[in-house]
Parts: C-alpha cells; sequence; structure tokens
C-alpha cells in the first residue's frame, strides 16, 4: 500500500480531513511550472497546508497530513503544530525495501516523472532519516 492509499484509508477510517501536498500542488500549477519548480511549488503548498492544519485543529477536527516527513526536524515541526493546538500527534512510518520503492515509483508516477525520480532515487534516499525510537512512531511494514 502506498503511502497516500494508506493515509485516505485512514481518513475515511477516522473522519480526518486529509491533506497532501502533492495532490495541492498538482490543482495549483500548470503540469509544465511544477514539474521544474518542484521546491518553489511544494514550499508554497506546505506552507499553505500547515495554515489549514492549525485551522482544523483549533477548531477540533483530525488531520492526516500526507507527506514524507523525511527529516526529524520536519517531524518535530509537526508535533510543535500539533503541541500549540492542543492536539495529539501520530507519526505513522511505513517501512517499504528500495525494491519495491522503485518498483512503485514506476508504477504509480507519469513516466517523464518516474525517470527523475529514479536517477535521484540514492541521493534522495541518503537524505531521509528514519524515524528513532524516541519519535514512537507507528511502524508498518509495507510489502
Amino acid at each position: 500500500m502506498l503511502k497516500s492509499t494508506f493515509s485516505k484509508k485512514l481518513s475515511l477510517e477516522t473522519g480526518a480531513v486529509h491533506l497532501n501536498p502533492d495532490e495541492r500542488i498538482s490543482k495549483t500549477f500548470d503540469r509544465t511550472f511544477y514539474m521544474n519548480n518542484w521546491d518553489e511549488c511544494f514550499h508554497f503548498v506546505t506552507k499553505q497546508l500547515w495554515n489549514e492544519t492549525k485551522t482544523y485543529l483549533n477548531n477540533g477536527k483530525d488531520v492526516i497530513f500526507d507527506m514524507g516527513f523525511w527529516k526529524k526536524i520536519d517531524r518535530d515541526y509537526a508535533r510543535k503544530i500539533a503541541q500549540d493546538c492542543h492536539a495529539d500527534l501520530k507519526l505513522y512510518y511505513l517501512s517499504v525495501p528500495d525494491d519495491i520503492l522503485k518498483a512503485r515509483i514506476l508504477a504509480d508516477r507519469p513516466p517523464e516523472w518516474a525517470k527523475i525520480h529514479l536517477q535521484n532515487f540514492d541521493k534522495n534516499k541518503a537524505l531521509f532519516e528514519e524515524p528513532s525510537d524516541d519519535e514512537n512512531a507507528i511502524v508498518i511494514k509495507n510489502y
């Protein structure tokens, strides 16, 4: 199960609002623009989504923020938002071997997008910081 599939299912089961930066980017920007300016688009959209998250949480609504949270600093930011809004935070970590991830990239993305992801796979994987034990992530072996 892919991260977004998991988070959408969880959202349906819990009634939480589902927020996904990739989906918002594709609705907000022209495809050519976001493919050439991904970092700028991602920053713009995640800022919007964090503001929406705060509003939902402050109004007592649960949120599923469907994002990779690759860095501990990003997960810490999510914890701070939850704490500031007096909300609980659950961190789900979907653990998947590289060969399965690569196959999912090929199956799930348009060919030109998949090619870029696969070319950068090892570089991007090196940037990923797996959740540490003290982060209390709910680990799901997703294969």
